[in-house]
């Protein structure tokens, strides 16, 4: 439906932003501070943008969520593995 809609109005692609800002407590909340569940609501979030990306290439441009914080807490190692399997 959306996309009919885009195709209606003449919009040929679209940016989708991502969960960032979801650890420092924007909307109100205190944000997510456990590093482990962090990571994995970030993982979890780059996982669907990356499948919702290959359903039409070239029309809706999602952005994954880089994150420094892995598991067990910050990790360049974690962020460059969560970077390089997104934009797959």
């Amino acid at each position: 439906m959306r996309r009919e809609d885009q195709e209606r109005d003449g919009v040929e692609a679209e940016v989708i932003y991502g969960i960032i800002g979801i650890s420092r407590g924007f909307f109100g909340s205190n944000g997510i501070t456990d590093p482990a569940l962090l990571a994995d609501v970030y993982r979890a979030y780059n996982q669907y943008i990356a499948g919702f990306n290959q359903a039409l290439p070239g029309r809706f441009y999602g952005l994954g969520c880089p994150t420094t914080t892995g598991r067990r807490g910050p990790s360049l190692r974690f962020a460059w593995s969560e970077g390089r399997r997104v934009r797959r």
